[in-house]
Parts: C-alpha cells; structure tokens; sequence
C-alpha cells in the first residue's frame, strides 16, 4: 500500500468496481442500504476496538462501567462524524492550498508507510513504539 501511495504502485491496484443499480431506493430503504454499506465497509475498522471494548465491559462485571465505555465510545466514533457533517462546506473553501499540494502528501504518507512496513518486518517497530512512548510521556 506504501508503494502505491507513493506512486510506485501500479494502476492495477488503483481501480475501483461499484455496482449501478438501475433504480436508486430513496428515503429510510436507501438511507437503510447506505448505511449496511458503510458497515460492511468499516468492520475491519471499528470491530477490533469494539471488541476490545466489549471484552473489557464485560470483564469489569459492571453493567454502568460497560455502558459508559460504550457511551465514550459511541460518542468519539460519532462526534467527528457529526462535526465534520455540519462544517463540510466552510472546510473545503479552507483547505484549498492543501489540496493543490495533496500529491504531495500522498507520497509522503506512502513512504512513511513503507518505512513502518520495513520496520514492522524486522521486528523493530516495538523498540520504535517504546522509544516514541519514553521520549513523549504526556501522549502515552
């Protein structure tokens, strides 16, 4: 993914399938099917933390203890969404000079993902987490 990012990836890997029913649904069925859309899609995001939050509420045997994870939870998975809804439009005119350079930072994303890969297969990432974590104790 490193690579592509970066540009060293093929076009290959880079197109994109969807399908174009004949009849889009409107009202609650499409909002319904938009939304089994977007889970699917965001499993593989959001299930390990859910369910390691799901693991922990239920560990602690307290049912509130397990409600207010979830609450937090629910509530900084949503929030963004929210506030991303409601300032969409006053963003985009403010992102301007980013977006005329955003290959940029495409690139650079991808090189500094290929170097977590690289780190990651020598077994050095650890050491890096641990080292960032003793250097920056207020973020930890």
């Amino acid at each position: 993914m490193g690579a592509v990012l970066a540009g060293f990836g093929g076009m290959l890997l880079q197109q994109e399938r969807r399908l174009q029913p004949a009849r889009k649904p409107a009202g609650p069925i499409g909002a319904a099917v938009a939304g089994a859309g977007f889970a699917i899609g965001w499993t593989p995001c959001v299930g390990p933390t859910l369910a390691a939050i799901l693991a922990l509420a239920g560990r602690s045997g307290q049912a509130l203890d397990g409600a207010i994870l979830l609450a937090v939870y629910s509530l900084g998975l949503g929030v963004p969404f929210l506030l991303s809804g409601l300032l969409f439009t006053r963003g985009l005119s403010s992102l301007g000079p980013l977006r005329r350079r955003a290959s940029l930072f495409v690139r650079g994303s991808g090189i500094v993902l290929m170097g977590l890969g690289v780190l990651l297969a020598a077994g050095q990432l650890t050491a890096l987490t641990s080292d960032l974590a003793s250097a920056f104790p207020a973020l930890v």
